[in-house]
Formats: structure tokens, sequence, C-alpha cells
């Protein structure tokens, strides 16, 4: 497979490379508080400059096994790494299907960033990918993330009870989902 990138009018969401992996690594620490709340439990590990490395070899390679698909969001005047955006779980087949799911730095909300780069990566994953269905599961209390899928033309589809488990404790999740109306 080769490299994946997408322009929006602000935005380049590209595939990582190793040579990011500083850029990476600074994303995930400076970021670190401000998404405790919304993932799962991350030990100290998770947090150096080696785990960013070998989150991106691993990401590189999972994206060879058609299994899954993340992209750095980066702003076009900058060359500095303001978010994450994956397509995970991907099942080909009959399925068609991948998770969304994304991170933005703390001093780049409410600026729309994340919208932007959501319809990108629904164009990567409809036009690009083929996929008939991205879902994604966000925590009720996650308002913002909420407005982000609604604005982005996914549609819920009803709550998972104690889906994931955040910083140890079970959460419920609302599912949400988007179809590609060009395989219906």
């Amino acid at each position: 497979m080769s490299e994946l990138s997408a322009e929006t009018e602000r935005l380049v969401l590209r595939s990582p490379k190793e040579e990011d992996a500083t850029l990476f690594h600074n994303f995930l620490v400076e970021n670190r508080d401000f998404h405790k709340e919304w993932v799962p439990t991350r030990n100290e590990n998770y947090y150096t400059h080696e785990k960013a490395r070998q989150l991106i070899i691993n990401s590189r390679a999972s994206y060879v096994e058609g299994s899954s698909c993340l992209l750095f969001i980066f702003e076009k005047s900058k060359n500095e790494l303001i978010g994450t955006i994956s397509l995970t779980n991907i099942v080909y087949g009959p399925f068609l299907s991948a998770f969304l799911g994304y991170e933005l730095t703390a001093k780049e909300w409410n600026k729309g960033y994340m919208t932007e780069a959501v319809k990108g990566m629904i164009k990567i994953a409809f036009q690009t990918l083929g996929l008939h269905r991205i879902e994604a599961n966000v925590m009720p209390r996650n308002k913002p993330s909420v407005k982000l899928l609604s604005k982005s033309g996914f549609t819920e589809e009803g709550i998972s009870r104690k889906y994931l488990k955040i910083n140890g404790i079970w959460e419920d999740h609302l599912h949400f989902v988007k179809l590609n109306k060009e395989l219906e």
C-alpha cells in the first residue's frame, strides 16, 4: 500500500514517518493531561521517545497489513503536529468497516481543525480504501466529540454500556456510524 495523504483547506493529513518520532513524542507528552480523561490508562513507557518511534513503526506495519490507518495532522502554515486521526480494526470482505479515533492538541481546540480532519479521513475511508461504514464510540459526557461526529454526518445508533475501560472505570459510550452512500 502506498503512503496516504490528504489536504483540507488548512490541514495536511499524512502517514507518519519514523523521522516524525520527536514531533509525535512531543505531542504525546504535551497533551498527556489534556487527553487523560478520554483515553485508556497509559503507563509511563507510553510517553517515551522510543515508544513514540515504535508506535509509528507499528502503525506503518498495520497499514501495510490493511488493519489500520494512522495519519498525522499538520497545520499547513507550520511543520507542527497538531493531532492524529486513525481508522482501526479495518475489516474488508462483506463488512468493509473501521473505527474512527482522533486526538487534537489542547492549544488548537475550537478552531474547526478536527472537523476538517474528520472530513478528510471520511474521504480517504470511502474513496481510497473503499469502506462502507465508519464507526466511532464516545463517552456521552464528551460533548465536543458528540458535536464533532454529528456535524461530520455521523448518526447516533445507541449506547454501548460499560464499553471501554477509561482510567480504571468501565465507561458507557455512544455509538455513531457514517455510511458510504455510494456503496448502498
